[in-house]
């Protein structure tokens, strides 16, 4: 019986190892596929990433290539930028334009949006690649944000230029107003004739309302095309001990002693307001006048003439021609404010 019992149980326990080492061989076998899977994963992974490397070498030569054959043809090595939308200003003439921002604060004028993609108000960019053309298409939602920020840069073309835009025309020295003739190099200066005919400025935002920018300050001509505007930031943008010649930190330079307005051509404004584009308050718009003409807008030529004392003056100032003159000791005498013959016209076409 002993015997029988013995047999059975090395039977039994042959069985079993038998089994454990089937079972053993087959975890094995699947531990080794599975590392040749892993494996070869890691082959495709760095396949696939040495492709994607070799396209992107591929794609940026390409690239250069394309920026080399435009070079060809655009030296500059810049894309023609497409304006995001036309500025209006109250300045209608280079004349009395201010030759910098905010030096006239009652100067009102509007930015808006080329286009305003209703939907998911997506801002897009579209590049025409066969003509090296960037064409922005703005959106509202492109605004958003931008209200919380007092002031914005605007940067911009000088559109009115008489030579052309031509680099090769530029004048290397120029004369800026306040020098009385005298000449520094052009890239001391803010002339707009310049190499790169390109204006900065900076404005007061006074309100963003369906995709238009509402500003106020602003150095800017009625028709300025605007290629981008970005918010003012005054931690970084304005540098402490930041340093300049006397000419030009000598605010009192180029001002008049006062600017006074004739009975008569105040009563004139007075009726003429509600003719106006961005104004609807006489006192803002004697403000304005007083802002331009406290600072003496005439040529160095024409301020230099003996007979220039008392002649008359224009300047065209949102739709009014305010005329002026410059009499003894710089005081300078508002004698007439009309409506523009521009406006008048315009005007009796709609009628």
């Amino acid at each position: 019986m002993r015997v029988v019992l013995v047999a059975a149980c090395c039977v039994g326990g042959s069985v079993l190892s038998a089994a454990l080492f089937i079972a053993a061989n087959r975890l094995w076998k699947r531990c080794a596929q599975a590392e040749k899977q892993a494996a070869d994963l890691q082959v495709s992974l760095k396949k696939e990433r040495r492709k994607r490397f070799d396209e992107r070498v591929g794609r940026t030569k390409a690239e250069r290539l394309v920026r080399e054959l435009r070079l060809q043809t655009n030296p500059a090595g810049i894309a023609s930028l497409k304006p995001i939308g036309v500025l209006q200003s109250v300045f209608r003439d280079r004349r009395g334009t201010p030759r910098q921002s905010l030096l006239v604060p009652h100067a009102r004028a509007r930015l808006t949006l080329n286009v305003d993609v209703q939907g998911k108000g997506d801002c897009l960019l579209s590049v025409d690649d066969a003509a090296g053309v960037i064409s922005p298409i703005a959106s509202a939602a492109s605004l958003e944000g931008l209200s919380e920020f007092s002031h914005v840069w605007l940067i911009g073309t000088f559109h009115e230029n008489t030579d052309g835009g031509a680099a090769s025309r530029f004048k290397a020295k120029v004369a800026p107003p306040r020098l009385n003739g005298a000449k520094v190099g052009v890239f001391a200066t803010r002339s707009p004739h310049r190499p790169v005919p390109l204006s900065l400025t900076v404005a007061r935002l006074d309100a963003v309302v369906d995709g238009t920018l509402w500003l106020s300050g602003a150095d800017l001509l009625d028709g300025t095309p605007i290629l981008d505007v970005k918010p003012y930031v005054a931690r970084y943008d304005s540098i402490p001990g930041a340093t300049c010649p006397e000419w030009v930190g000598d605010l009192a330079v180029g001002e008049t002693a006062g600017v006074l307005i004739e009975d008569d051509a105040d009563r004139n404004l007075s009726d003429l307001v509600a003719s106006m584009q961005f104004y609807d308050d006489a006192d803002d718009v004697r403000d304005l006048i007083r802002e331009v003409l406290q600072r003496d807008i005439r040529s160095v030529y024409q301020a230099q003439r003996p007979e220039s004392r008392n002649e008359s003056f224009c300047v065209r100032l949102d739709r009014l021609i305010v005329r002026y003159t410059v009499g003894a000791g710089r005081i300078v005498t508002v004698t007439s404010i009309s409506l523009d013959g521009d406006t008048q016209e315009r005007a009796a076409s709609t009628q």
